[in-house]
């Protein structure tokens, strides 16, 4: 019978004697899928989704030179989206950069790591330029609205609305292009509301947003976390053969504003709840549930 906790300590082994001979090489690996008392090499990243895993990967990192905690949101997600969101996140906070070499340890969420992925980060994930902690210049987002919008668009996916499945559709940053190639669907249902009421990163507006998730359209969020429109028609878009087989209007328009913007964009699929983001028109990263 397969040992789990032995396989595990192996790829614990592996991923170091990789990180040695790639060098500066980054591990990164689901805090919870750890075996107990394990070693971990210099400069990792662990993944907490939730406080108990951020305790418990801060005390595992205690004398560890270089080493960090990055918080993901609280979703089941295939091995796979693991990554994704793990790569996502951490560029968007410059723990990685494009052309970084990482190995990453995944598993079956909530139990012991069973895959190790290596990859050298490419460029198709570059959000330089547009992810910053400030908003000086309009068309950037602010870091902490980007993972604000990253995780309703998770948890809508995973919970839907009523326990049916939604579409949804999130625009982010370079609002005042944006507006040019916009028109409502239905009455704004954030207009006339100051804008400390109506801001992304209010916790409060978490059942809002779900709420509004379920009209037609899309939502458009300033890069300062400021909503500024639900039932918003995008009228950029991309046409049926540019577009990956299967997806439709709500990704078309995704991909068509972000090609005539520095937006950037995430949708939510009806039909499988896989969660995509986009970028200079093209699908950056996706995320389906484990």
């Amino acid at each position: 019978m397969l040992d789990f906790d032995e396989v595990a300590r192996s790829l614990l082994e592996l991923a170091d004697l990789l990180i040695q001979q790639h060098a500066p090489a980054r591990m990164l690996a689901s805090v919870d899928s750890l075996p107990d008392k394990c070693s971990i090499p210099a400069d990792s990243i662990l993944i907490a989704r939730n406080e108990v895993d951020h305790e418990r990967a801060t005390d595992l990192l205690d004398g560890v030179s270089g080493a960090c905690v990055l918080d993901v949101p609280g979703v089941k997600l295939d091995r796979t989206g693991q990554v994704n969101l793990a790569i996502l996140l951490a560029m968007s906070q410059h723990v990685l950069a494009k052309g970084d070499s990482a190995v990453f340890l995944v598993g079956e969420q909530g139990k012991l790591i069973d895959t190790l992925h290596m990859m050298t980060i490419g460029d198709q994930l570059n959000l330089a330029g547009v992810i910053d902690d400030g908003v000086a210049d309009p068309k950037h987002v602010r870091r902490a609205v980007f993972q604000r919008t990253v995780n309703i668009a998770l948890t809508l996916a995973a919970e839907g609305r009523e326990g049916k499945p939604i579409g949804a559709f999130f625009v982010i940053g370079d609002s005042v292009r944006v507006a040019e190639h916009t028109e409502q669907l239905i009455i704004n249902p954030f207009r006339g509301y100051p804008e400390d009421m109506r801001n992304i990163l209010d916790t409060s507006l978490n059942e809002t947003v779900k709420e509004f998730s379920s009209i037609d359209g899309a939502f458009v969020i300033r890069g300062d976390g400021v909503i500024e429109s639900a039932g918003t028609l995008i009228r950029a878009s991309l046409v049926d053969e540019d577009l990956p087989k299967g997806l439709g209007a709500r990704h078309a328009a995704a991909a068509g504003i972000t090609t005539v913007t520095d937006a950037i964009a995430i949708t939510i699929s009806e039909s499988d709840g896989t969660v995509r983001v986009w970028r200079s028109g093209k699908i950056i990263s996706s995320f389906e549930h484990g």
